[in-house]
């Protein structure tokens, strides 16, 4: 006798063997093209992105629309992210315990070096900006809290990658002979430069933050024009930067940088300049 077998679907179906609900990582990819994108988006350009079915992403947009977290673009046929985000986003930098202690000192950075100072930390395998503490100096350099910082260009997202923990794994494999270079001169040095991240004549000096286990879970950088940074860092911004990340660390029980050996101010200027 044929054993009817029964069609009705689980909420378990929906999950992998690793117990990820497949559709809330669908949303999450929507919700990330849509903040990639520079405007509004139509949904034939968005299925393109994903490579996804029109009825698909349909589905995804009506259901991420009806809680508020997409919006259409009115009187255009396309949509954007909607303003909820917005709200949740700044009510998740507000519970960030790192940007609350770090405030102060970022202030006191800014003030000192009479530039813009960023504090980043770790978005999958990129850099995220979680707080921009505009200077006061003309033109001002302002970067959006939530700007993606990617390999290799950044400064800020390969610091965040020296000191992954499955970063010499990630080495082993990497065939990248420039970021290379750059991890070597990181664990030498403890900070790291670039004169253009982005051929935007804007450059940066950063420099990691530990927690209290000795973790990576920030990196502090100084933006700059890049005609500021054409000989290398001056090292007045290495050492006011590389201060306020060690600042910063001991306020949240690291010892990372009071244990590390560190160079003599001479010679981290020579390697800057030279790097």
């Amino acid at each position: 006798m044929a054993i009817k077998r029964n069609t009705f679907r689980s909420d378990d179906d929906d999950r992998s063997d690793s117990g990820i609900v497949r559709t809330v990582v669908v949303a999450a990819r929507v919700l990330d093209a849509l903040g990639s994108m520079r405007g509004p988006v139509r949904l034939a350009d968005l299925a393109r992105s994903l490579k996804m079915t029109l009825p698909r992403i349909s589905r995804h947009v009506a259901t991420l629309r009806s809680l508020e977290f997409i919006e259409k673009a009115e009187p255009t046929e396309a949509y954007r992210l909607g303003t909820k985000l917005f709200v949740l986003g700044q009510i998740a930098l507000e519970q960030n315990a790192l940007a609350h202690v770090c405030e102060a000192h970022l202030v006191r950075l800014r003030d000192q070096v009479h530039r813009t100072v960023i504090l980043c930390t770790r978005s999958g395998n990129s850099g995220v900006v979680l707080v921009c503490i505009p200077s006061h100096e003309s033109p001002t350099i302002i970067v959006r809290p939530g700007s993606c910082l990617e390999l290799p260009a950044s400064p800020c997202a390969r610091i965040l990658y020296t000191f992954r923990e499955d970063t010499a794994e990630a080495r082993s494999q990497s065939t990248d002979l420039y970021l290379e270079e750059r991890v070597n001169f990181i664990l030498a040095n403890y900070f790291d430069y670039e004169p253009d991240t982005r051929n935007t004549g804007i450059g940066s000096v950063a420099a990691p933050v530990f927690d209290h286990e000795d973790r990576l879970v920030g990196v502090v950088a100084i933006v700059m024009p890049t005609t500021a940074l054409a000989g290398g860092p001056e090292p007045v911004m290495i050492k006011a930067v590389t201060e306020c990340s060690a600042r910063i660390s001991s306020a949240i029980g690291s010892s990372a940088w009071d244990r590390r050996v560190s160079l003599p101010r001479k010679r981290a200027a020579r390697a800057a300049r030279a790097g």
